[in-house]
């Protein structure tokens, strides 16, 4: 299988499980923010690992740091 589309099915599924594991209400532009975030870096990851198995791998832990550091940064912009 591709691993773009690899990639991008691990960000979609690891935006799944954020969500399940979570004990917050559900919240539609926290869980958009995370797929779109998921998907871009699975997306960009598959795009240089050419294995599959290490794309989805990546994307379930890379994309925590990614969106943390997004996170941090836009809190930051926002003074709070």
């Amino acid at each position: 299988m591709n691993p773009v589309i690899v990639g991008i099915i691990a960000g979609i599924v690891r935006t799944i499980f954020g969500w399940a594991k979570s004990n917050e209400p559900f919240n539609l532009t926290k869980f958009i923010r995370t797929i779109i975030i998921s998907t871009i870096t699975g997306g960009i990851l598959g795009s240089f690992i050419p294995d599959p198995y290490i794309v989805f791998a990546s994307t379930f832990t890379g994309t925590v740091m990614i969106e943390e550091f997004l996170v941090s940064f836009l809190k930051r912009a926002k003074g709070e």
